[in-house]
C-alpha cells in the first residue's frame, strides 16, 4: 500500500508544474592552476541558489542524462566579502550519474565564471532530493580568462533541490486531479 501512495503522490507531482530551489554551499579550498584568484576566492565560502521549473523542457533536447536549462536566474553569495550577486540568463546543466554534475556558465562583474560540482544525482531531469555532500574530487569553480584564469577546488559543502513548502497534492478521491470529472 505504501508503494502505491508513494506511487499516486510521484505521479501527482508530476502533473503539477512546481519551482525546485537549489543551493549550493560549499568552500573555495586552493587555487589549482597557479591562476592569481585576484579576487581572494580561496578558503571563502559561498553560497550559489535559484529555481527550475520541474516541467521545464531542457535547452537540449531529446536529451537522457546531459540536460541544459537555459535562461536561469541564480544568486550567489560569497559570505566574508559581502558580494551578493544576482545572475541572469544562466544556462544550468544536469548531468545524471555517481557523481553526477550541476554545472554552471556566468559572468559575474563581467568576469566569466564557471562552476561544476559534482554529487550523486540519479536524474538529469529537475527533482527534488535532500542535501547531498559535494563530491571533492572534480568540482571547481573556474573564473578569469587568460594569464587572470584561476581554477579552486570546492572542497566541502552540500547541494539540496527542495520544492516549495506550501505544494499541496490533491487526494486520490478529488475532483481537483486533472482529468477528474466535477462532482
Amino acid at each position: 500500500m505504501k508503494t502505491l501512495a508513494l506511487s499516486f503522490f510521484s505521479c501527482a507531482l508530476a502533473l503539477h508544474a512546481y519551482p525546485l530551489l537549489y543551493s549550493v554551499t560549499g568552500t573555495f579550498g586552493a587555487v589549482q592552476n597557479g591562476g592569481p584568484d585576484l579576487l581572494h576566492l580561496s578558503g571563502q565560502p559561498f553560497t550559489i541558489s535559484g529555481a527550475i521549473d520541474s516541467a521545464s523542457p531542457p535547452s537540449s533536447s531529446p536529451c537522457a542524462a546531459n540536460c541544459i536549462y537555459g535562461h536561469q536566474n541564480l544568486r550567489l553569495v560569497i559570505h566574508s566579502l559581502h558580494l551578493n550577486v544576482e545572475l541572469s540568463d544562466v544556462p544550468v546543466t544536469l548531468s545524471a550519474g555517481n557523481p553526477g554534475t550541476i554545472a554552471i556558465e556566468a559572468r559575474v562583474l563581467w568576469v566569466p565564471f564557471t562552476a561544476v560540482v559534482k554529487l550523486d544525482l540519479p536524474a538529469a531531469a529537475p527533482q527534488p532530493f535532500r542535501a547531498e555532500s559535494i563530491v571533492r574530487s572534480g568540482s571547481t569553480v573556474t573564473y578569469g580568462r587568460w594569464k587572470n584564469r584561476t581554477i579552486l577546488d570546492i572542497v566541502d559543502g552540500k547541494v539540496s533541490a527542495t520544492a516549495p513548502t506550501s505544494l499541496t497534492v490533491p487526494n486520490s478521491g478529488s475532483s481537483d486531479l486533472p482529468g477528474a470529472a466535477p462532482r
